[in-house]
């Protein structure tokens, strides 16, 4: 028996979900599939996991999150597997944003893209 990793139980918890947009000040916000913040030194770098129907072609890379933080310009992160490719790798994608000033307790779950001035 194939036992699945933590991603994919997130991934399939995601589809199963039926609250994956919230609208904030007639903003439309989209749930991340996986958020995690990982800190070093006092800095932090957050991976989002979105599906790649979120993107719709944008390429500013600056989200929002629903408690107004932005997260900016990240790059994408790539994962290796040993063996068979889960299904959300192929209709997911993850970036890293660097030096947000988010606390970790409102990293949040819903994201927009944010555009700068």
């Amino acid at each position: 028996m194939n036992k699945k990793s933590q991603m994919e139980l997130k991934y399939e918890k995601y589809l199963e979900s039926t609250s994956k947009t919230m609208i904030i000040d007639s903003v439309t916000y989209y749930r991340a599939v996986n958020v995690e913040t990982l800190s070093v030194r006092g800095k932090s770098t957050v991976f989002i996991t979105i599906p790649h129907e979120y993107l719709k072609g944008e390429t500013t890379l600056t989200l929002k999150n629903e408690y107004g933080y932005i997260f900016r310009k990240g790059n994408a992160v790539f994962v290796r597997f040993n063996g068979e490719i889960p299904e959300w790798y192929f209709r997911c994608v993850t970036f890293a944003f660097e030096g947000s000033d988010c606390p970790p307790e409102e990293t949040g779950e819903y994201f927009t893209f944010a555009y700068e001035k």
